[in-house]
């Protein structure tokens, strides 16, 4: 990110009392080397299948919902995005 790394943010996110309750899953290429932090951590290239199970989880999305979604895009794969310096 261009002004601050993933747990700059995460720290900001938590002293904002609004952004402070939404739910937030780590991302990142080396998981082993992610900082301990009780979130969910998915590594990259992201399974889109274990994405939709983590949004259905945080977001109570009706099941049926998220089956419809998974189903339209079985085995498919995000990329990671580039780095911006």
């Amino acid at each position: 990110m261009a002004r601050m790394d993933g747990l700059a943010l995460l720290h900001e996110m938590a002293s904002d009392a609004q952004l402070a309750a939404l739910p937030v899953c780590l991302s990142t290429s080396s998981p082993d080397l992610a900082p301990v932090t009780g979130l969910p951590c998915l590594p990259k290239p992201i399974d889109v299948s274990r994405l939709f199970a983590l949004l259905g989880e945080c977001c109570e999305l009706r099941a049926d919902r998220v089956d419809l979604l998974r189903a339209d895009r079985v085995g498919a794969q995000v990329a990671a995005p580039p780095t911006v310096f």
